[in-house]
């Protein structure tokens, strides 16, 4: 019986050192990272909170939305999103890399705040993704009130 369990862990942890070998080393950066051409999907699969609770994905109750309009609230200057709405969609769906609301870095993802980002830019980066960050984590008016957030601790 022990030696079966032992050649039982042998096996287990051999197997397991192959696949770790196998997704490292080797790999340049533009392996990881996505096409330009690449579709971007909306990511509207319901979420987890941070009780464990199951919520709608940030961007499925705006799908519907042209995402032009601004909220009520702080409004960003080029009208196209609200910031208070913008920073409580980061919040949900990019503080999980981007510490502290952006403003830290410490995190998978770096510190957006004082980047100097214009909101064009900040929009494609959500929408399209870039190294280990994924595209269409937001969409519609989530996505504007996001990137006018982000654009407001650029400065």
């Amino acid at each position: 019986m022990r030696r079966g369990l032992t050649v039982a862990v042998a096996v287990i942890s051999s197997a397991a050192l192959i696949g770790l070998g196998t997704g490292c080393g080797g790999s340049d950066s533009s392996a990881s990272s996505t096409p330009g051409d690449a579709t971007t999907i909306a990511n509207n699969a319901p979420q987890t909170d941070s009780n464990g609770k199951t919520v709608p994905a940030p961007g499925a109750a705006a799908a519907g939305g042209d995402g032009g309009e601004a909220t009520s609230g702080g409004a960003a200057a080029g009208g196209s999103g609200d910031i208070a709405a913008g920073k409580a969609s980061f919040e949900a769906s990019c503080q999980g890399c981007h510490l502290a609301g952006g403003t830290e870095g410490g995190g998978v993802g770096p510190k957006l705040a004082g980047l100097g980002l214009p909101l064009a830019q900040i929009k494609m980066q959500i929408q399209n993704g870039k190294g280990a960050m994924p595209g269409g984590l937001l969409s519609g008016t989530d996505l504007d009130n996001a990137a006018a957030y982000v654009e407001s601790i650029q400065k």
